[in-house]
C-alpha cells in the first residue's frame, strides 16, 4: 500500500469497502481496499470485478487464478508469491511464512515488512497471517477486516472472537 498504482484503475464495491485495483499487461499490480467512491464501466482486462463478486459470495478459491506483476525487493516478491501459497481457511504465522521463503523463525520481523508491502491485497492473502500468539496483528486495512476476511474463508469462527 505504499508506492501508488501503475495505468488503469477499477474501483468496484465489496463488503469491505470499494476496492481499487490497477494492473499493467502482466497482471494486477494494486487491489487496496477502502478507496473513495465505486467507479464502474471502466476496463477489467483480468475479469477481478467477476472473481471477487464470486470470492465474496464464498466461492474461496476465486482470486486463485488472478496474475498479479508487483514491483518489489527479491525478498518481497518471495513472501508476496508464499503468501499466494496458503490456502482460504489456512493461517500462517510470520515465523512459519518466513521458513517458507526459506529463512530462519528469527526472520519474521522482516518477513512481517513484507508483508506489510504487499501491494495486492486479498489476491496475495495477507491476511492469512497472524502473529505466533494469534493475535490479528499486521493488516494495512485494519483488524476488523483481517478478521471478516478470516471469518469469511472460515480460518476463524466467530464465536472465538465473542463477535
Amino acid at each position: 500500500h505504499d508506492a501508488l498504482p501503475i495505468s488503469p484503475m477499477l474501483r468496484l464495491p465489496s463488503p469491505l469497502g470499494t476496492i481499487e485495483v490497477a494492473w499493467r499487461e502482466t497482471g494486477l499490480t494494486w487491489l487496496a481496499l477502502g478507496a473513495p467512491d465505486p467507479l464502474h464501466g471502466g476496463p477489467d482486462p483480468f475479469g477481478v470485478e467477476a472473481a471477487l463478486l464470486r470470492y465474496f459470495s464464498g466461492e474461496l478459491h476465486a482470486l486463485d487464478h488472478l496474475p498479479v506483476a508487483p514491483e518489489g525487493t527479491e525478498l518481497q516478491l518471495a513472501v508476496w508469491a508464499a503468501l499466494r501459497e496458503i490456502p482460504p481457511g489456512e493461517t500462517r504465522t510470520y515465523a512459519d511464512l518466513a521458513r517458507m521463503v526459506g529463512r530462519n523463525a528469527r526472520s519474521a520481523r522482516a518477513v512481517g515488512t513484507a508483508c506489510g508491502h504487499n501491494p495486492v491485497a486479498l489476491v496475495v492473502p495477507c491476511h492469512r497471517v497472524i502473529g505466533n500468539d494469534g493475535d490479528l496483528t499486521g493488516f494495512a486495512w485494519g483488524k476488523a477486516r483481517k478478521r471478516w476476511l478470516l471469518i469469511h474463508e472460515k480460518a476463524l469462527r466467530q464465536q472465538s472472537l465473542g463477535l
